[in-house]
């Protein structure tokens, strides 16, 4: 089916020069029922909206399901576009599949290396495209943190206030093997209070009598 470039160039959404030749009504074909993936459609509409379409979705052409830009299309249809560029391929169901998984699987088993990632999302802050590259301010804070963890050495005492200040709840961390790890939680479920902190306020006040109780039978044993 021929498309003519005016009705191409009308299109809200613009589409790739050299994707021209695959453009054909939106609603040609149909999304892949019971596709696994699950897009982010606020993303690829901003992507849209700044880049257009750059690459074709791919399509079953005995069936016409879209094994690959099932999301695309839905974004571009949102957008209200009536056109978009397809590429229709002959596949069987078998292949069709796994050419939908394989799509996905792809651009899942890439990793970032986390540097790079930061020093490039500051550069799109300085070049005010931040919020055209997927991500944003928090999280290229979150990969900062992970670069930079705080130094350990610095208390929670140190952080949070002083010890008098009302609002001041120190944290208390311990490494321990799990089977001492659970046998904590169990202990201290059995004491009293409206809270973990109030528990264990119970449960050193019964150490300190265990502790006392000690001392004296100590004492009597020593007489």
């Amino acid at each position: 089916m021929h498309v003519s470039e005016e009705a191409i160039f009308s299109q809200p959404i613009k589409i790739a020069r050299d994707l021209w030749p695959l453009v054909r009504p939106i609603d040609s074909f149909r999304e892949y029922p019971g596709n696994p993936r699950q897009g982010d459609i606020g993303k690829l509409c901003v992507s849209l909206q700044k880049y257009g379409q750059t690459k074709n979705a791919v399509v079953q052409e005995s069936t016409g399901v879209i094994v690959a830009g099932n999301h695309t299309q839905r974004a571009m249809a949102m957008l209200g576009n009536t056109l978009m560029a397809f590429s229709v391929q002959e596949l069987d169901d078998a292949e069709a599949e796994a050419y939908l998984l394989m799509d996905n699987a792809a651009a899942d088993a890439g990793y970032y290396d986390d540097a790079l990632l930061a020093e490039r999302l500051q550069h799109t802050v300085e070049t005010g495209m931040l919020e055209y590259s997927g991500y944003d301010g928090d999280d290229l804070d979150d990969i900062l943190l992970r670069l930079n963890p705080p130094d350990p050495s610095v208390t929670e005492r140190e952080n949070a206030g002083a010890h008098g200040d009302d609002d001041f709840h120190p944290v208390i961390k311990i490494s321990c093997p799990p089977e001492v790890y659970d046998r904590f939680n169990r202990t201290i479920m059995e004491y009293d209070g409206a809270n973990d902190g109030e528990r264990l306020a119970s449960m050193l006040d019964a150490l300190d009598g265990f502790s006392e109780a000690d001392t004296e039978d100590e004492t009597e044993a020593a007489k």
